[in-house]
C-alpha cells in the first residue's frame, strides 16, 4: 500500500475523535465500500458498532487522508 499522509484537518479530527491512525488506514486498505466523488473517495468501515468514513485522495505515490468521522446510517443507506 502507498504511504498514507494526513492533512492537518484530518490529524487534528481523529485526534478529537479518538481515531487511530491503523483504524484509518485499515479502513483505506480494506473498506466495506467506497464511494467515488470526483476526484475524491469516501471509503466506509464498520468498526465496533460504528461506521467510520475516510475522504481521502489517492496520488501517483501516497494517498492523502482529508478527513474522518464517523456516520450515521441515513448517509450510508443507498449503500449498505
Amino acid at each position: 500500500m502507498k504511504n498514507v499522509i494526513f492533512t492537518d484537518h484530518a490529524s487534528e479530527r481523529a485526534q478529537q475523535r479518538k481515531i487511530f491512525t491503523d483504524t484509518v488506514v485499515g479502513t483505506i486498505a480494506s473498506p466495506d465500500f467506497v464511494v467515488q466523488r470526483g476526484e475524491e473517495r469516501e471509503a466506509f468501515k464498520k468498526v465496533q458498532d460504528k461506521l467510520l468514513k475516510v475522504v481521502y485522495t489517492e496520488k501517483e505515490s501516497f494517498i492523502i487522508v482529508i478527513t474522518l468521522y464517523w456516520v450515521n446510517g441515513n448517509e450510508t443507506k443507498d449503500h449498505i
